[in-house]
Parts: structure tokens; sequence; C-alpha cells
């Protein structure tokens, strides 16, 4: 049960559509109700800005899908609007977006593994960030992360949640390039995933971390903070492989 393949697309995104549909629902009520608060249709798109330009990670997400992928950014918007029409809840609205960016993102999978170096260096960099200020501020954030557990109400720190929404907007930028500019590529080999462990146990990394990602060992076995310190080393070693097996292992193993 490894957290690289047993985690779904919702539950990774769903605490960054959270947290929007958290601020969303707040002002519904300041708003005077649902009714007038999406009457009329554009202004759910301002709203939605006005709410995420407090929160410059999410505006980030938003904005990458936006830029690259207007017909499905209309569509996420729609989705919320029409739940939000219906039932005012942080967990419908919540609900409602996180299923359709997670089948945005699931829909771009090949992409994401054909993106050009550059765009999922971008990502791994990204990835690397977010975890290392997660792991600082609360491994057991950092371990929920990569479980796709954490919940909009965690209190996490304003740079953690900014890094949130920059490491999956850079995933769409990556999908956008992938789609735009495939690079002829093969998946990750079994001997590119054995160099990458040579690596990390070189790096300190235990035969019960690797094997927690690798081999389907059980999580359980490692402490939140051994959880998230076997991904970052993961991602270290990852940054410090050749450029051609660097991308064969990113657009496999951080492909949501």
């Amino acid at each position: 049960m490894s957290y690289i393949s047993d985690t779904s697309p919702a539950q990774k995104i769903s605490f960054v559509v959270g947290l929007i549909a958290l601020s969303l629902v707040a002002r519904f009520v300041w708003a005077g109700g649902v009714e007038e608060y999406f009457n009329p249709a554009k202004q759910v798109e301002n709203q939605i800005v006005e709410v995420l330009e407090e929160r410059p990670g999410d505006l980030a997400l938003l904005r990458a899908m936006e830029d690259y992928f207007p017909l499905q950014y209309d569509e996420l918007l729609e989705a919320m609007t029409y739940v939000a029409q219906r039932d005012a809840s942080p967990d419908a609205v919540s609900q409602a977006g996180s299923a359709q960016l997670a089948q945005f993102m699931a829909s771009h999978r090949t992409d994401f593994a054909l993106a050009p170096q550059q765009s999922l260096d971008a990502v791994l960099t990204a990835e690397r960030k977010l975890l290392e200020a997660l792991r600082t501020e609360e491994p057991v954030y950092c371990a929920d992360y990569l479980f796709g557990t954490l919940i909009p109400t965690d209190p996490l720190s304003p740079e953690s949640n900014q890094l949130m929404g920059e490491a999956a907007a850079a995933r769409v930028q990556a999908m956008a390039a992938g789609r735009a500019d495939q690079q002829l590529r093969m998946k990750a080999t079994p001997r590119d995933i054995a160099s990458l462990s040579d690596t990390m146990r070189a790096e300190g990394a235990s035969d019960m971390q690797i094997a927690v990602l690798f081999e389907n060992g059980d999580p359980a076995t490692l402490s939140s903070a051994e959880q998230c310190d076997s991904m970052l080393q993961m991602l270290r070693s990852m940054e410090k492989q050749p450029d051609a097996r660097r991308a064969l292992l990113t657009g496999s193993l951080l492909a949501w």
C-alpha cells in the first residue's frame, strides 16, 4: 500500500478545493444567501477570484487552469456553482470541486508523463519544497498530504498553503506543456527504480522506507516523520539522477 501509487487524485486535490469551498460558503452568508450570491452567473468567477486573491497559492492553481485548460476551468466553476445553489455546505461544494479537479488531473496523466524536462523539474522542485515546509511545520500534516488525508480545517501555515497551490499549479503547467510538446519517453523501468533506491540508501534511507515506497511495504511500520522523510529522500534522490532518468521517474512516480 504505497502512498505513491494508492492515493487517488481526488484525495490529493481535495484539500486545496476544500479551502476554497470554506471561503466561498462564508461569502454565501455575507452576500445574503446562495441565490443572491450566484446572480448573475458571472459573479461566481469574480467572487471565487476575490476569495483566492487572499490565497495566492490557490489562485495560482485556478489561473493555471484558466490559462491552459479554459474549457475545463469553466466546467470546474459550473460544477461548484451547481452544487452551491442547491447545498451551500462546505463539504458539498468541496466534494463537487474535488471530483471535477480529480477527473481533470486523471485525464492528463499521459500529458504529464510526456512533458518536457524543464516542466517536470518544476513539479519535482515544487513538491520537495512543499514537503520540506510541511515536515518543518508538523510531520503529521506531511504524512497526511502523502496519503491524501489532509482536511481543510487543518491549521496549516500561510507558507504551506501557498506552496500547496503552487505545486498543483506546476502540475497543470506540466500537463499543458506535455500536450503541446510531447516528448518521446518510455515509462520508468525496474532498473530506474533500483538506481533511485541505491541513491536513497546512500542518502540514509532505510530498507523499510524503501519497501514502503516501492515494494508494497506497510506504511504503518513507519512514524509520520519517517513517512515524510522517506518521500523527501526520494524527491531529493530523484533530483540527483541524470536528466533522462529524472524525467522518467518524475513522470511515473509523481503523476496524479
